[in-house]
């Protein structure tokens, strides 16, 4: 899914070295280079629901990074925009976005990412 509203800066021919799988695609979000992370969040929204476990694990990991927590809200968003009728899922991923949220998101959001994941284990048997 590319965003219509802007094009990335990076050559396409850079696109390569992005590994967009869900687990590595997490961590990507954190990179110091803006069109890295733009596409990595991108890509993790393509991906849609399957994305959201190896997300909050990076959540979990490394809530003190700034660029992961941005892209995962921006992420976190859109997948509850476009599963409205996945309403477990939003309900767990609202909380998490909560967090993103709070006043001192760096503290909240690696609980709030582990109570998700254990409540996903839950509802998807993973």
């Amino acid at each position: 899914m590319i965003n219509k509203h802007r094009k990335p800066d990076l050559p396409l021919k850079s696109l390569r070295l992005i590994d967009f799988s869900p687990c590595r695609t997490g961590y990507q979000l954190k990179d110091e280079v803006f069109d890295i992370r733009w596409l990595a969040a991108e890509a993790l929204i393509a991906i849609g629901a399957e994305s959201v476990k190896p997300l909050l694990a990076a959540l979990v990991d490394e809530p003190k990074e700034l660029f992961l927590r941005q892209g995962a809200h921006h992420v976190i968003k859109d997948i509850i925009h476009q599963n409205p009728k996945e309403t477990e899922l939003n309900e767990i991923l609202k909380s998490v976005e909560s967090a993103l949220d709070s006043i001192i998101p760096s503290i909240t959001v690696s609980g709030a990412a582990k109570v998700a994941l254990k409540k996903l284990k839950t509802l998807y048997h993973y």
